[in-house]
C-alpha cells in the first residue's frame, strides 16, 4: 500500500483538502484494524498531523510504522516456532521414556507434560505396535 501511494505522491499532493481527508479516513480504517493499540495509536498521530501539502512525510511515517508491524510479526512468529520446537522436543522426549518403560510420574517431572498429554503418548505407542 505504501509503495503505491508513494506512486501517487504528486497526485496526493494536488487534493483538495477535503478529498485529502477522506484519503486519511480511508487508510485509517484499513490499517487500523490490522494494528496493536499502540501502533494504532501512532498511525492516528500520523494522519491527523498530515495534509496534502506534507504527502510525503505521511508516506514516509506510515511505511516506517509498517515495517513496525512486519517486524513484530515476524518476532512473535520466530518465539512462535520456538515454543512449538520445545514442545515438540518435549514429546520427543517422553516417547522415548515412555518406549523405555519409565513411570507416567517420572516423565511428567522431566518433561513438564501434563500426565493427559503423556497418556495420549502411551495410547498412541499402543496403537502403532
Amino acid at each position: 500500500m505504501v509503495k503505491r501511494l508513494r506512486k501517487m505522491v504528486d497526485n496526493l499532493r494536488n487534493l483538495k483538502n477535503e478529498d485529502f481527508r477522506q484519503l486519511v479516513i480511508w487508510i485509517k480504517h484499513v490499517l487500523k484494524s490490522r494494528l496493536t493499540e499502540p501502533l494504532r495509536q501512532e498511525v492516528d498521530h500520523i494522519l491527523e498531523r498530515a495534509n496534502p501539502q506534507e504527502v510525503e512525510i505521511m508516506i514516509y511515517n506510515l511505511e516506517r510504522t509498517l515495517d513496525e508491524i512486519e517486524q513484530q510479526a515476524e518476532f512473535r512468529g520466530m518465539l512462535k516456532g520456538r515454543e512449538e520446537g520445545r514442545e515438540e522436543e518435549k514429546v520427543l522426549t517422553a516417547k522415548a521414556a515412555l518406549a523405555k518403560g519409565l513411570t507416567l510420574e517420572l516423565i511428567a517431572e522431566i518433561t513438564g507434560l501434563p500426565l493427559e498429554k503423556l497418556l495420549e503418548l502411551q495410547n498412541e505407542i499402543r496403537h502403532k505396535t
